[in-house]
C-alpha cells in the first residue's frame, strides 16, 4: 500500500498549487493534473512491481 507520509505529501502540494490559482480555470487544471498524478501513484502502489514482459501473465498468489 502507498506511503502515508507520501500520501500526505502529494495532497499538501496539491492545496498548495490550488490557493495560488487566480480563476476557476487554472484551479481545474492545476487540480485535475495533481488528482491524475495521485490517483497513479497510488494504482501503482497498489499493484506492486510491473513485469518488463508485459506479454507475461503474473502467478497468483
Amino acid at each position: 500500500m502507498i506511503n502515508r507520509a507520501s500520501l500526505l505529501e502529494k495532497i499538501e502540494a496539491l492545496e498548495k498549487a490550488l490557493a495560488e490559482q487566480k480563476n476557476g480555470y487554472d484551479y481545474e487544471q492545476t487540480f485535475d493534473a495533481h488528482w491524475q498524478e495521485l490517483s497513479r501513484a497510488v494504482f501503482a502502489q497498489s499493484l506492486g512491481a510491473v513485469s518488463k514482459d508485459r506479454n507475461k501473465k503474473k502467478s497468483a498468489k
